[in-house]
């Protein structure tokens, strides 16, 4: 994934304020904690699980993983998750990106990690194709539902203009981009004019990398964040911004089949948030996007978790964890993760290790790969003053003699 880190001169006065409401993907990784432990045992590797049948973004989105923040920015996690799980990340200019996240979670997936997140620091999710959209949760739950309108409108011009809109390009900036200058820019390289630019707040964004996206959708994504979409001329040369609905509804008709009004019902109690009506054999549903889905959507099934770390009956000399990284955690804390994580009885002399005058809150860095659980605690106490012994599952930390 590229790390690119390209700055702009002479940034405009509301620069600090209005950098900490930005774009996340691909950014450098300064992470406080990327605690994903993925571990081998005799038995053979074990990695982030997939659940079957799935692929692309969202085989992404059904990996499992376990992971642990304590008082970590909300873009800084978003960003190590960007970069670990390969998936772009967008937070709305309308979110705060610098709120502390303090989240543990295990044997979930992706997807459900994103809406844990964002429930954790009463913001929206939602997956805008590749993109992982994080603002309010108004705006998260519409804009779907916008684009696909968008999409619908595209499909009515003709068919040169529609395959203007339609196609996908990467999209990327430096830091300190405005919003202005990516729809002028855009305006230029698809040959177009923008009327009620206007309308779009000086705003300054960090650098951005976005994957494969259709002009409409980048457009949404855009103009999205100041609470606007857009209506396109017949002609494709010009585009007008205009307020996005308060609530924005697709129509769509599904065939009832022989027990329509019974069908039709246990509609309404799936959605009782749209609008349904029976016409002549005919169900049609007024509603969000993500209420259409929930129709056809193939029905759940319960997954059996898995188990957060070797079990207690796995030998502790025959794990091998295979990747960990750790920036600027206190070291007691992460001592107290890592025991847990890997089940492990922890002790501390807490008495030895302040008349040694050890700091259990000093921060503590490292990054490792294909090492074993002693290797592991080594790594972390290394240059502390701090001792490790382990007899089968319990771990001792003490000061040195």
């Amino acid at each position: 994934m590229d790390e690119r880190r390209q700055h702009i001169s002479q940034p405009p006065r509301r620069g600090k304020r209005s950098l900490r409401r930005c774009v996340v993907f691909a950014r450098r990784a300064t992470v406080a904690l990327l605690c994903t432990l993925i571990y081998a045992t005799a038995a053979g590797e074990v990695r982030a699980q997939q659940r079957p049948g799935s692929s692309g973004i969202q085989a992404k989105l059904n990996r499992t993983l376990g992971i642990g923040w304590d008082g970590v920015p909300l873009r800084q996690a978003l960003d190590n998750l960007s970069q670990a799980q390969g998936i772009a990340v967008l937070i709305d200019r309308r979110v705060d990106p610098g709120r502390k996240l303090t989240l543990t979670v295990k044997d979930v997936s992706l997807g459900e990690l994103f809406a844990q997140i964002a429930d954790d620091c009463h913001i929206g999710y939602c997956q805008f194709g590749p993109v992982a959209y994080f603002g309010p949760r108004k705006a998260t739950s519409r804009l779907r539902t916008i684009a696909a309108l968008r999409r619908e409108d595209i499909r009515k011009l003709p068919t040169a203009v529609a395959r203007k809109f339609l196609r996908q390009k990467r999209m990327r900036w430096q830091d300190f981009a405005t919003p202005r200058e990516l729809l002028d820019k855009l305006a230029e390289e698809e040959d177009f004019q923008i009327e009620g630019v206007d309308r779009i707040e000086h705003d300054l964004w960090a650098a951005a990398d976005l994957p494969l996206m259709s002009l409409a959708d980048r457009l949404t994504l855009l103009v999205g964040q100041f609470g606007l979409t857009f209506e396109i001329d017949a002609d494709g040369k010009r585009i007008t911004l205009v307020d996005a609905p308060a609530q924005p509804a697709l129509v769509r008709s599904y065939p009832g089949g022989s027990l329509a009004a019974k069908k039709a019902a246990r509609w309404e109690a799936i959605i009782p948030n749209a609008q349904i009506k029976l016409v002549g054999g005919k169900i049609y549903v007024k509603g969000l996007l993500e209420e259409h889905e929930a129709l056809t959507a193939p029905p759940k099934t319960v997954r059996r978790p898995n188990s957060d770390g070797p079990s207690k009956d796995t030998k502790v000399d025959l794990v091998r964890i295979d990747r960990l990284t750790v920036e600027g955690i206190p070291l007691g804390n992460f001592l107290n993760q890592l025991a847990k994580r890997l089940k492990l009885d922890l002790k501390i002399d807490h008495r030895a290790i302040r008349a040694a005058g050890i700091s259990l809150d000093q921060n503590v860095s490292l990054r490792v790969e294909k090492v074993t659980v002693d290797e592991l605690f080594q790594t972390a106490i290394k240059s502390t003053g701090l001792t490790y012994r382990r007899v089968d599952r319990v771990v001792e930390i003490s000061a040195g003699q």
